[in-house]
């Protein structure tokens, strides 16, 4: 119960000590002779009325700081400046290209591409082969459940990737940043479409 009521004390200590000086009674506490939470009766501050004890309710702030408003004031622009904000001109796209997605386009294994040795091929080796399972089986076998059951190829890209690769829980590689792949129903193939090298 002690424990409680020094806790309450403390914090009650802190909410008034929080605003700064006090303008009334020169103690921290802003109470005479600093008797905050012994149970004593503090005296009003003779100029109570006038600032509200110097403090901001719910801001911290002594009354005086407060700023008067935070809306932008209303001011006519010059008449060197446009009356109508200018919009940015927007980014030109890169080019990009497409090309068949193969063994090879996935990011993973792309760092030792450049390396050779007893460690570095077999590694090359593994990559490639997870790569060629999926776009030479996995892929090919779920398109051709897909026309058997439809009776015709997708013809968007998005009816590609919900109906042929996630219903068939086929994982594409992740392709390098920039890149993604792209269903193109005249040739139907699957395409990955990345910035021109």
């Amino acid at each position: 119960m002690r424990v409680q009521m020094f806790v309450c004390v403390v914090l009650v200590g802190c909410m008034v000590g929080c605003g700064g000086p006090s303008t009334g009674g020169g103690t921290p506490s802003g109470t005479p002779g600093g008797a905050a939470g012994t149970g004593e009766t503090a005296a009003p501050a003779s100029d109570a009325g006038e600032e509200s004890a110097g403090i901001a309710i719910g801001l911290g702030q002594p009354a005086s700081e407060q700023p008067a408003s935070e809306e932008p004031s209303a001011q006519p622009a010059p008449a060197d400046e446009p009356a109508m904000p200018v919009e940015p001109a927007a980014p030109a796209e890169p080019a990009t290209e497409r090309v068949e997605a193969k063994a090879g386009v996935g990011a993973k294994g792309r760092s030792l591409d450049e390396h050779e040795g007893v460690y570095v091929t077999p590694a090359k080796t593994l990559f490639t082969v997870r790569e060629k399972v999926i776009f030479e089986i996995q892929v090919p076998n779920a398109l051709k459940l897909y026309e058997a059951t439809n009776g015709n190829p997708p013809r968007t890209n998005e009816e590609f990737m919900s109906q042929v690769i996630e219903a068939n829980g086929v994982r594409l590689p992740e392709l390098p940043p920039g890149q993604r792949y792209v269903w193109d129903p005249e040739t139907k193939e699957l395409m990955v479409e990345r910035p021109v090298r």
